[in-house]
C-alpha cells in the first residue's frame, strides 16, 4: 500500500493511483497520515474533523468513514488501518508515503552537496522534488493539524529547491537557472537565499548590471516592508560583485568524459535552434500538469509522454509549457510534428524528422549522411552535453520516437500521443502524464476567458449546459467558443440547444479537420485492429455508466483474456478509460461516436445478439448472487446458467452487486426499451435482495414497476404474479403501504395454486399493515400464512412465518405467545442456511424478552441478531436490532452502552433516509447526561 500527500491525497494498492474518496474520507485519511505509525484517538479525530462543535454521532460517523476507507484501501481485515483503542493507527512501511521518499532523497542530496559532489546532489534533490504534484494535502478540507504538516512540508520543499539550485550553480548551469529563479523570487520575495542564487547566476552570465540591480530591488523591498537590510552574506556578495572579484566567476565546465564521440568533418555545435510553433494565446487551466512538467524539468534529462484522447489539448499544453520555459534550455528547442494520426498526410518517418533536426543543428551547407543510422549517430553527437528541449508532437508509436531521442542527460524530451507509449515507459523509463478532459471549473474558466465574464455571467444555466454537452473536451469547447464568437447575437442557450441529442457531434465541427471532433475521433479509430474497432463500436450498446471486463467479454463473445487484450488496445489509444481496476468507460462524446459507428457498420441482428449477451451475463450473475446471499429465495423461472462471473461466496456476491449496482439500474430500462421483457422482470427479481438489505427502496419500486410492465406484456400468469408481489414488497418497504396492499392482493389472486408464493404475499401484506399501525390485522394475515407454508416442505419458510406471527403477537402485547412462536421458528431455522431468518427471529425474541424484563436473555439474543445481520450486510435489520439492544441496555442502567448502540443505529438509518431515524434520535436525546 502506498500513499501520496505531496499534492492531492491519493492511495495505491498495487494498481492505479486513486482518490481517497469524498471530502470527509480524505480528511480522515489526512488526519491519520499526519500521525502515521501512532494511535490517533477517536476523540482527537473528531476534533480534527469537526473542531469544537462535533455532531452527537461523531464517533459513529468516524466508524463509518473508517469502514469506507478500508474498502478504498482494499484493507478488509484492518491490517493497514488498524483499530487500536482508544482510536486507530495507520501502519506504513518504508517508502510507502511520498513525503518520506522526498525527505530521504532530499537529505541524501544535501549530504552529497556538503561533501563536495554537486552533480550527485543535483540528481538526488531533483528526484526528491519530483515527488511533488502540487501543494501538500491539496484537496483536504481545512484542518489545523494537516495545515501545520502541509506548512512544514512546504518549507522543506523550498529548502530542497534552494539546495538543488546551489548544486546546479556549482555545476555551471547558471544560464539555465535564470528564468526559474526569476519566478521563484517573485513567489517567495523574502527568501534571501533565492536572491543570492539569482544574483550569482546573472553575474556568471556576464550580466553584472542586472545582478547589482537585483540587489537594489531586494534592498528596497526589505526596507519598505520590514525596515531591515539584506543579510550579511548578501551584502558581502554585493561588495564582491562591485569589486569584480574573480573568485565569483565559474570555473570552466568539465570536459566531455570518455565515450563522447567526435564527428569528423563537422563544425562545433554552436547554432541555437528555435523551432517551437506559436503557442495558444488563450491558454487557461492545467495548473497541476504544468507544475508536474516544471518539476520534471528540474530533474534535468527527462523523457515525458503526454498522452490523452483526441481533442484533449496535448499539443496546446506542451506548447504553452515549452514557450513559458524556453529560457531553461539555452541550447535551443527542436520541434517536429510526427503526424501519427493525420488523416490527410502520411506519418513523418524518423529519417525525415532526423534530417530536419540535423539541418537545424548544423551550419548551412554542412554534409548530412544519407543512412538513418549515421544520421542518428550524428544527432546524438550534436546533442551531447547540451541543454535542449525536444518536442515530438503527435507521435504514432514508440518506434517512431526512439530514433529521435538525444543521448545527453541535459535534454528534456516531450512526446505527445494518443497512445500511452507503455513500451517507452517500460524501456526508457519515460514519465507518463495522462491528460484528461477539463474538470467543470477549468471549462468555465475557458469560456470566461474567451467569451468575456459579462456574457458568461448573463446565462449561467446555459453555460453549465454547454460544459456538460461538451463533456469537458477542450476541442469541443473551442469549437463552441468559435461559434459563439462568430454569432454574438445568438444566446448561449441557443448554442447549447444545438448540442442536443444525435446532432451533437455534427454541431461540434469547426469547419476543417483540425477543429472537427468527429474527424479527430475517426483518426484514432483508424489505428485500431479490426477486432478492437468492433469492440469499440459494440460497447456503445451497453447502457453504462461503466463496464467490467467480464461484461465486455460477453459483448465481444470472447474469453476474458482475449477481451482484455482488446480493452488494453482501446485504453492505450485513449478511446476507453480504465477508471478502476477491471472497469472501463467512454468519454461521453466518444460514446456518441461509437454509437454512430455501430448503427452504420453493424446490422441489427448483430447488435441485438451483442445486447442479449451482456443482458444474459448480468442476469446469470445476479441469479448466482441471489443464491449465495439468500439461499432460500427460489428463482421465479428455470434458466440455464450461461456465463456468469465466478462468485465463490456471499461476500463476493455482495461485492459484485455493489460494484454493478448503477449498471444494473441502468440496464433495466434499456432492456425494457429493447423489448427484452424476460430479462427485465427476472433481473428486477434478482436485484431485490440487495436493494432490500441496502435500503435502496425507492430504486426497488422503480425496478419492480418496470418488471410489472414487462410481465404484463409477456402475459404469463406466473411472471405477472412474481412481479406484482415484488412491487408490493418494495412499496411496503418504501412506506407506500396502501399501494403495497393493493398490489399484493392482486398478486394473491394470480398466485392461486402456489401456496409458498401466496404465503409470502400474506406476510408482505402483514408488513404493510404493521406500518399502518394495524397490528391486529397484520397478525391475522401472518397466522393465515402458516397453513400455506405447512403445505410445502420448506421448513425455513415456515420458520419465517412463525417469526412474523411472533412479532405481531408482541406488537399486540402478547409477549409469551411471541416467545413460543419464535422458539419454534428458531428450531426450524437452526439447520437451515437462512441467516437472515435466524437474525430476524433472534431480534423478535430479544424484543419479547425485553418487554418481559428478562434483560440478560434479551441482550444476549439481540447481540446475536446484530452480529448475524452484520454478516449478511443487512443494514436495516442491523439498525432495528441495535435500536432494541439500546432499549435493553438503557433499561438496565448501562447508559453509555445504550448511547453507543443507538448512535450506531442512527448512523445507518440517517444514511438510509429512514423515517425511524427521528425515533432513535429521540431516544438518544432522552438519555440522562
Amino acid at each position: 500500500m502506498r500513499f501520496r500527500v505531496l499534492g492531492p491525497v491519493e492511495v495505491n494498492d498495487g494498481g492505479a493511483w486513486l482518490s481517497a474518496g469524498p471530502a470527509k474520507a480524505r480528511a480522515l485519511l489526512a488526519a491519520l497520515l499526519v500521525d502515521a505509525g501512532r494511535i490517533v484517538p477517536v476523540e482527537q479525530l473528531s476534533d480534527r474533523l469537526w473542531g469544537s462543535a462535533p455532531p452527537r454521532t461523531a464517533a459513529n460517523q468516524i466508524h463509518g468513514y473508517v469502514a469506507r476507507l478500508r474498502r478504498c484501501l482494499a484493507d478488509p481485515d484492518g491490517s493497514v488501518l488498524i483499530t487500536r483503542p482508544p482510536g486507530y493507527l495507520l501502519a506504513l512501511g518504508p517508502a510507502e508515503l511520498d513525503a518520506d521518499v522526498f525527505a530521504a532523497a532530499a537529505a541524501a542530496g544535501v549530504a552529497a552537496l556538503r561533501s563536495g559532489d554537486p552533480s550527485q546532489a543535483s540528481v538526488l534533490l531533483a528526484q526528491a522534488l519530483s515527488q511533488w504534484r502540487g501543494d501538500a494535502y491539496a484537496d483536504v478540507p481545512p484542518m489545523a493539524a494537516v495545515a501545520a504538516e502541509a506548512g512544514r512540508l512546504a518549507e522543506e520543499r523550498l529548502a530542497a529547491l534552494e539546495a538543488r539550485i546551489e548544486a546546479d550553480l556549482m555545476c555551471h548551469r547558471h544560464a539555465a537557472l535564470i528564468g526559474e529563479l526569476q519566478q521563484l523570487v517573485e513567489e517567495h520575495p523574502f527568501r534571501e537565499r533565492l536572491w543570492h542564487h539569482q544574483m550569482l547566476a546573472l553575474y556568471r552570465c556576464g550580466r553584472q548590471a542586472d545582478a547589482l540591480g537585483t540587489y537594489q530591488r531586494l534592498w528596497a523591498l526589505l526596507d519598505k516592508e520590514l525596515g531591515v537590510l539584506p543579510s550579511g552574506p548578501l551584502r558581502e556578495l554585493h561588495q564582491r560583485m562591485l569589486a569584480t572579484d574573480p573568485a565569483l566567476e565559474a570555473s570552466a565546465p568539465p570536459q566531455a568524459g570518455p565515450g563522447t564521440a567526435a564527428v569528423p568533418g563537422t563544425a562545433p555545435p554552436t547554432i541555437v535552434p528555435r523551432q517551437l510553433p506559436v503557442g495558444c494565446a488563450a491558454f487557461v487551466g492545467r495548473d497541476a500538469q504544468l507544475a508536474e512538467l516544471d518539476a520534471l524539468a528540474g530533474r534535468g534529462g527527462v523523457l515525458a509522454v503526454i498522452s490523452g484522447t483526441a481533442g484533449v489539448g496535448k499539443t496546446t499544453l506542451t506548447m504553452h509549457w515549452a514557450h513559458r520555459n524556453a529560457d531553461r534550455f539555452p541550447d535551443g528547442q527542436l520541434y517536429v510534428n510526427l503526424r501519427g494520426h493525420d488523416p490527410a498526410r502520411p506519418a513523418t518517418s524518423p529519417t525525415s524528422a532526423l534530417y530536419g533536426f540535423l539541418q537545424a543543428l548544423l551550419p548551412a551547407g554542412a554534409r548530412i549522411p544519407v543512412e538513418e543510422e549515421a544520421q542518428a549517430a550524428l544527432y546524438r553527437s550534436l546533442t551531447a552535453g547540451r541543454r535542449l528541449l525536444v518536442v515530438l508532437d503527435n507521435a504514432r508509436d514508440a518506434g517512431q520516437v526512439r530514433p529521435l531521442l538525444p543521448a545527453s542527460p541535459g535534454c528534456v524530451v516531450l512526446v505527445t500521443s494518443r497512445d500511452r507509449m507503455n513500451s517507452l515507459v517500460a524501456r526508457e523509463a519515460a514519465y507518463a502524464l495522462n491528460l484528461d478532459v477539463f474538470p467543470g471549473d477549468e471549462a468555465h474558466r475557458l469560456l470566461v476567458h474567451r467569451l468575456g465574464r459579462q456574457r458568461v455571467a448573463a446565462e449561467p444555466s446555459a453555460v453549465d449546459s454547454l460544459v456538460q454537452r461538451c463533456a469537458g473536451l477542450p476541442l469541443a469547447l473551442a469549437v463552441v467558443v468559435a461559434h459563439a464568437a462568430a454569432y454574438p447575437s445568438f444566446s448561449l442557450a441557443e448554442l447549447a440547444a444545438e448540442l442536443d441529442g444525435d446532432a451533437r457531434l455534427s454541431a461540434l465541427d469547426g469547419g476543417d479537420p483540425a477543429t472537427d471532433v468527429r474527424a479527430a475521433f475517426a483518426c484514432s479509430v483508424r489505428t485500431l485492429s479490426p477486432a478492437a474497432g468492433e469492440l469499440f463500436r459494440r460497447l456503445s450498446l451497453h447502457p453504462g455508466p461503466d463496464i467490467s471486463l467480464a461484461a465486455a467479454a460477453a459483448v465481444a463473445d470472447l474469453p476474458p483474456a482475449a477481451a482484455r487484450a482488446l480493452l488494453d488496445e482501446l485504453t492505450r489509444a485513449h478511446l476507453l478509460e480504465q477508471h478502476a481496476p477491471g472497469r472501463f468507460l467512454y468519454h461521453d462524446l466518444l460514446r456518441d461516436y461509437a454509437g454512430e459507428l455501430v448503427r452504420e457498420h453493424d446490422p441489427a441482428p448483430l447488435r441485438g445478439a451483442a445486447a442479449t449477451r451482456f443482458l444474459d451475463h448480468y442476469l446469470d450473475t445476479a441469479l448466482l448472487g441471489v443464491r449465495l446471499l439468500a439461499p432460500r429465495r427460489r428463482p421465479p423461472a428455470p434458466r440455464d446458467p450461461g456465463r456468469p462471473e465466478e462468485l465463490a461466496d456471499a461476500a463476493q456476491a455482495h461485492a459484485w452487486f455493489a460494484a454493478e449496482y448503477e449498471v444494473l439500474c441502468a440496464t433495466l430500462p434499456a432492456a425494457a426499451a429493447s423489448g427484452q421483457d424476460g430479462h427485465v422482470w427476472q433481473l428486477a427479481w434478482a436485484l431485490a435482495t440487495f436493494q432490500d438489505r441496502q435500503g435502496y427502496w425507492h430504486d426497488w419500486v422503480t425496478a419492480q414497476r418496470l418488471a410489472v410492465d414487462a410481465a404484463e406484456r409477456s402475459g404469463a400468469t406466473g411472471d405477472r404474479a412474481h412481479a406484482r408481489r415484488g412491487l408490493g414488497r418494495a412499496l411496503a418497504c418504501a412506506g407506500r403501504h396502501h399501494e403495497a396492499i393493493e398490489a399484493l392482493e392482486h398478486a394473491i389472486v394470480l398466485l392461486d395454486g402456489d401456496p409458498a408464493g401466496k404465503g409470502q404475499a400474506h406476510l408482505d401484506i402483514a408488513l404493510a399493515l404493521e406500518s399502518l399501525n394495524r397490528c391486529d390485522e397484520a397478525l391475522g394475515w401472518a397466522l393465515r400464512s402458516i397453513p400455506l407454508f405447512e403445505q410445502t416442505d420448506d421448513v425455513a419458510l415456515l420458520g419465517n412465518a412463525l417469526n412474523c406471527a411472533g412479532w405481531y403477537h408482541a406488537q399486540a402485547g402478547d409477549y409469551e405467545s411471541c416467545v413460543a412462536c419464535c422458539l419454534r421458528a428458531l428450531t426450524l431455522l437452526h439447520g437451515s442456511d437462512d441467516r437472515r431468518g435466524r437474525a430476524a427471529t433472534l431480534d423478535s425474541l430479544g424484543y419479547a424478552y425485553l418487554r418481559l424484563e428478562r434483560f440478560e436473555l434479551a441482550a444476549e439474543r439481540l447481540r446475536e441478531a446484530v452480529e448475524l445481520f452484520g454478516q449478511i450486510d443487512d443494514r436495516h435489520g442491523t439498525a432495528d436490532a441495535l435500536d432494541h439492544l439500546g432499549e435493553c441496555l438503557a433499561a438496565t442502567g448501562e447508559q453509555s452502552r445504550a448511547a453507543d448502540a443507538w448512535q450506531r443505529a442512527l448512523a445507518i438509518l440517517e444514511e438510509l433516509g429512514h423515517e425511524d431515524a427521528e425515533l432513535v434520535r429521540g431516544r438518544l436525546s432522552g438519555l440522562p447526561r
